[in-house]
C-alpha cells in the first residue's frame, strides 16, 4: 500500500514501490447470542480477529526535497480472536518516527504508531 508521511523539512514523503510486508489480521471468530442452561438466559459473546503483536518494518520513502528517508511503520505479527470491546488490545510501545500516516483509503489509525519489540528488515 501507499504510505504518505510529512517529515518536517523533507516535506511530503511517499514510498515509490508498494509495501509488500505490511500484514493484516482477518478471520472468523466465535460471536453470537447463546442460551445458558445454567442461568436460563441468553448471553452475547463478541470476538473479533485483532492484532496482538506488532513488529517494526522499515520502508524507504522519497521526499519532496529529493532525499530518501528510512521510516518505520508497524505491521501485525500475531493475530488472535479478542473481545470486540477492544480491552487488552494495545500493544507495548516503542519509539517510532514522527509523522502523519495516510494510505490510499485515508488515514492510518494511531495503532500504526505503536509497535512491538521485534525488528524486521528486508
Amino acid at each position: 500500500g501507499a504510505v504518505v508521511v510529512h517529515l518536517g523539512r523533507h516535506g511530503r514523503c511517499t514510498n515509490s514501490a508498494p509495501v509488500e510486508v505490511l500484514y493484516e489480521c482477518r478471520g472468523t471468530c466465535t460471536s453470537g447470542t447463546f442460551f445458558s442452561k445454567k442461568t436460563g438466559t441468553h448471553g452475547t459473546k463478541c470476538e473479533c480477529c485483532q492484532a496482538v503483536k506488532y513488529e517494526s518494518v522499515t520502508i524507504t520513502l522519497l521526499c519532496e526535497d529529493g532525499t530518501e528517508q528510512q521510516h518505520r511503520v508497524a505491521s501485525p505479527s500475531e493475530c488472535n480472536c479478542r473481545s470486540c470491546s477492544g480491552e487488552g488490545f494495545l500493544p507495548s510501545l516503542i519509539n517510532t518516527t514522527p509523522g502523519h500516516y495516510v494510505t490510499e483509503e485515508g488515514e492510518i489509525p494511531e495503532i500504526y504508531q505503536r509497535m512491538g519489540t521485534s525488528e524486521r528488515s528486508k
